[in-house]
C-alpha cells in the first residue's frame, strides 16, 4: 500500500512540477502533496521530491515563494522547509554556483516585494544561514523596517563578512527608537572586533534612556576590557535603571577578567561598583571580591564601609580586610585608623590584629605611641597594658582631647576594662574606673553597663564582663555608689569633676535617698542648688522641739507668735536647709525621735504683690498650718505622708508671709512637707528666709 502511495505521489509531483515549469505555480492539490510529503518518514520519497524541486529551478523557486505569501498557514510552513532544504542542497560544495547565486537572488529579490512580513522574515532566516556577502544589500534594506529589524540585524550578526558589519553601522546612525535597539543588540551578537568601539561611542551620543540600557546591556554581553572605562563612568549617570544597567555590565565584565587571570583589572571594577552598589546584598558580594584580590590601594574604600548603615555591611567589610592578602595592607590600615574619626579607631586596629603576624603587631605597637590619645588607649587595650601607667595616661589623655561621641565611647570601653583589671588587684579598687566610664557613656548600653560594674564592686561581687543589667536595683545600686565616689573625689580636692558628677546623678532618676546625698553633697561644695524650691516646696525652715506629747490641740507659745531669738521653754529654734529633692523634712532625723512628740516649723516666704495661692501639703502624722497667725489648715488623724495629700485655698499679701506649721508624731515616721503653687497648680515663684 505505502509502495503505491509513494508512486501515485511522485506521479503527482512530476505532473506538478512540469506544469510548473511552465506556469511557475503550484495548484492547490500538488502543493498539499509536497506537504505531506514532509510528514512521510521515506526520505526516498523526499529526496525525489526535491529532486524535483531542484529540476525545475528557477521557476519551483518562484512558486514556494508565492506558497510562503499566500494564506494558507499549512502551505507557507511547507514552503519555508522546502527552502530551507532548497538552500542545503545549493550550499553543498558540488552543487553549481550559478544555481546557487541564482537561488540567492531570487530570495533578495523577494525582500524587495510587497510580501507580508512574516514570509519574509522566512526568507532572512533562510539567508542568515546559508547566505554571503551578495544578500547583504537586500537584508540590511530590512533594517529599517520595524517588522523586520529584529530578523534582519539577527542575520546580519551571523553572516561573517565585514560587509554585514558596515551595513549594522551605517543604519545604527540613521534607526530610531526599537529598530535602533535592535540593531545594537546584532553588534553585540557579531562581537567583531570593532563593535565594542561602536557601541561606547553610541553610548557617550545617546540621549534616550532606553537606547543607552541597550548598548549597556550589549556592553555587559560582549564583555571587551577596552569598555572598562566608559562602564565605570556610566555608574553614576542617568537614570536609576541606566545605572542598574551599567552596575551589572560592570560586575558581570569584571567576574569575566578575574576568570582570565586579569585581576588588577577586575578589581578597579569591583571596587568601581562597590562605591555605587545600591542594596546591602550588592555591597556584600563587592566586598568578597575585594577580599580575593585587594590591595592596600583599596583600604581606603573597604573602610568607608565600615560606617554602612547596615551590619552585615559592616562585619562584610571587616572580614575583608582581615582577609585581603597585599601585605601592604597592614600598614594601611594603621594608617587609616590614625586618621579615621572617633569611635572607629578601635575596630580598625582590631582588623589589623585579627590580620596577625609580625607586621601587624609592630604596627600596634606603633599606635600605642601614637601622639592621638584615643589610638593610643585602643592600642593598648588591644596589647592587654590598659591597667598600667601608660594606659591610664593614654586614658586621661583621651578625656582631655575632647574627641566627640566616639572617642568618649572608646574612653568608656576602656575604663570599664581598666575598672574590671583593677579588680583583679586587691590593692585597687575599680569603682573609680566605672565611675569615669560611667561619665564618658554616650549610649544607654554603656551606662548599663557602668552602673552594673559599680552596683556590682559595690557588693564585693565579680564584674559583670559586659554584660549589663537594667533592673531598677542594680541601677540605683549602681547610681548610689556613683554618689560615693564624688563625695570621695570632693574629699580629694578634686571639686570641679565631683559637682559635675553629682549634677550627673541627679539627672539619671535616682532614688530619693541618693538624690537627698547628692544635693547635701552640692551644698557642702558650696553650690545652692534647691530643686525643691524650684517646684514650688518651702525648704528653708526654723525648726524647734521636740516636745513631749503627741496631742496636736496641746497649745504651746510658738502659736501666739514666733521669737526666734527667745527660743521655747529651753529649746532652741534652728535652721534647717531640707536637701529633701521632694521637699519633705523628716523631724525624725532632725530631732532624734519619734515617739509621742511635737516640733515646730517656721518660715517666711516673700511674693511681689498680693495673690491667691494653693497650700499643698502631706504630713505624718497630725499637723496645723498659721499662715500670717491665721490657722487655715487642721489634720487630726493619725497616718503616713503623702506629697501633695492635701490643698488648701489661701491668699498672700505683698512682702514677707510668716508660715508656722505643727506636727505632732505618735510613732515611726514624722514627716512634713509644704508646696505654694498658683490656683492651676504651677509651681509659685518665692524667695525665703535665709538668716
Amino acid at each position: 500500500m505505502r509502495a503505491r502511495q509513494g508512486l501515485v505521489a511522485s506521479v503527482i509531483l512530476c505532473l506538478v512540477f512540469s506544469g510548473a515549469a511552465h506556469t511557475a505555480e503550484l495548484d492547490e492539490a500538488a502543493l498539499a502533496d509536497l506537504c505531506r510529503s514532509l510528514l512521510d518518514n521515506d526520505l526516498g520519497r523526499q529526496g525525489q521530491a526535491l529532486a524535483h524541486l531542484v529540476e525545475m529551478g528557477d521557476a519551483g523557486v518562484r512558486a514556494l515563494l508565492d506558497a510562503l505569501s499566500g494564506p494558507s498557514s499549512g502551505y507557507k510552513a511547507c514552503a519555508q522547509t522546502w527552502l530551507r532544504r532548497l538552500a542545503t542542497h545549493y550550499a553543498e560544495a558540488d552543487a553549481p554556483k550559478a544555481r546557487r547565486a541564482s537561488f540567492l537572488r531570487q530570495l533578495s529579490e523577494y525582500l524587495a516585494g510587497d510580501a507580508p512580513d512574516a514570509s519574509k522574515t522566512a526568507v532572512i532566516e533562510v539567508l542568515r544561514t546559508y547566505g554571503g556577502k551578495d544578500v547583504v544589500p537586500a537584508i540590511a534594506a530590512c533594517l529599517q523596517r520595524p517588522g523586520l529589524t529584529g530578523a534582519a540585524g539577527l542575520a546580519l550578526a551571523r553572516l561573517p563578512c565585514p560587509e554585514a558589519l558596515e551595513a549594522l553601522r551605517d543604519a545604527l546612525s540613521k534607526a530610531q527608537g526599537p529598530s535602533r535597539i535592535s540593531i545594537i543588540g546584532a553588534l553585540a551578537d557579531r562581537r567583531d572586533p570593532p563593535c565594542p568601539q561602536i557601541l561606547v561611542a553610541e553610548l557617550g551620543a545617546a540621549t534616550d534612556a532606553d537606547v543607552r540600557i541597550a548598548v549597556l546591556n550589549a556592553l555587559q554581553k560582549i564583555g571587551d576590557p577596552q569598555t572598562a572605562p566608559a562602564l565605570v563612568a556610566a555608574l553614576d549617570q542617568g537614570s536609576k535603571a541606566e545605572r542598574a544597567a551599567a552596575y551589572e555590565a560592570c560586575s558581570q565584565l569584571a567576574r569575566q577578567l578575574a576568570k582570565a587571570g586579569q585581576g588588577p583589572e577586575a578589581l578597579r571594577l569591583y571596587v568601581a561598583c562597590l562605591r555605587v552598589a545600591r542594596t546591602p546584598a550588592e555591597r556584600r558580594w563587592m566586598l568578597l571580591q575585594v577580599s580575593d584580590l585587594g590591595t592596600a590601594a583599596e583600604v581606603a574604600d573597604v573602610v568607608a564601609c565600615l560606617a554602612d548603615p547596615d551590619p552585615t555591611v559592616q562585619n562584610a567589610a571587616r572580614d575583608c580586610l582581615a582577609k585581603m592578602g597585599d601585605a601592604k595592607v597592614t600598614g594601611a590600615l594603621a594608617e587609616a585608623a590614625r586618621k579615621a574619626p572617633a569611635g572607629q579607631k578601635m575596630g580598625l586596629l582590631r582588623v589589623v590584629q585579627a590580620r596577625g603576624g609580625a607586621e601587624a603587631t609592630e604596627a600596634i605597637e606603633a599606635a600605642a605611641k601614637d601622639g592621638d590619645p584615643e589610638l593610643r588607649l585602643a592600642a593598648l587595650r588591644l596589647l592587654g597594658r590598659i591597667s598600667g601607667p601608660e594606659g591610664e595616661e593614654a586614658l586621661l589623655a583621651t578625656v582631655q582631647a575632647d574627641s566627640g561621641p566616639g572617642g568618649e565611647a572608646a574612653a568608656a570601653e576602656a575604663y570599664l576594662q581598666l575598672g574590671d583589671e583593677r579588680w583583679k588587684v586587691a590593692a585597687q579598687a575599680p569603682q573609680d574606673a566605672y565611675a569615669r566610664a560611667l561619665e564618658l557613656a554616650s549610649t544607654d548600653e554603656l551606662r548599663a553597663r557602668a552602673l552594673t560594674a559599680l552596683a556590682a564592686a559595690t557588693r564585693a561581687a565579680a564584674p559583670s564582663q559586659g554584660h549589663p543589667r537594667t533592673d531598677q536595683a542594680t541601677h540605683d545600686a549602681g547610681l548610689n555608689a556613683y554618689v560615693d565616689v564624688a563625695s570621695r573625689a570632693a574629699d580629694c580636692g578634686e571639686l570641679e569633676r565631683a559637682r559635675a558628677m553629682l549634677h550627673r546623678a541627679l539627672g539619671m532618676d535616682p532614688t530619693r535617698e541618693t538624690a537627698l546625698r547628692a544635693i547635701t553633697k552640692l551644698r557642702e561644695l558650696g553650690e545652692d542648688f534647691d530643686p525643691a524650691h524650684e517646684a514650688g516646696f518651702v525648704t528653708v525652715w526654723w525648726v524647734i522641739g521636740p516636745f513631749p506629747g503627741g496631742d496636736i490641740g496641746q497649745v504651746r507659745s510658738p502659736e501666739w507668735g514666733v521669737d526666734l531669738p527667745a527660743g521655747v521653754d529651753g529649746l532652741k529654734w534652728a535652721k534647717h536647709h531640707c536637701p529633701d529633692p521632694t521637699g519633705i523634712v523628716d523631724l525624725n532625723v532632725l530631732l532624734h525621735t519619734d515617739q509621742k512628740m511635737t516640733a515646730y516649723l517656721y518660715a517666711e516666704v516673700t511674693v511681689d504683690h498680693e495673690q491667691a495661692v494653693l497650700l499643698k501639703t502631706g504630713c505624718d502624722d497630725t499637723a496645723k498650718i498659721w499662715l500670717n497667725r491665721s490657722l487655715i489648715y487642721t489634720q487630726p488623724h493619725y497616718r503616713s505622708l503623702l506629697v501633695d495629700q492635701d490643698t488648701v485655698k489661701a491668699q498672700l499679701a505683698t512682702g514677707p508671709n510668716k508660715i508656722l506649721v505643727k506636727v505632732a508624731n505618735w510613732s515611726l515616721g514624722w514627716l512634713v512637707c509644704l508646696r505654694i503653687t498658683d490656683p492651676d497648680g504651677m509651681p509659685l515663684q518665692f524667695t525665703q528666709k535665709d538668716d
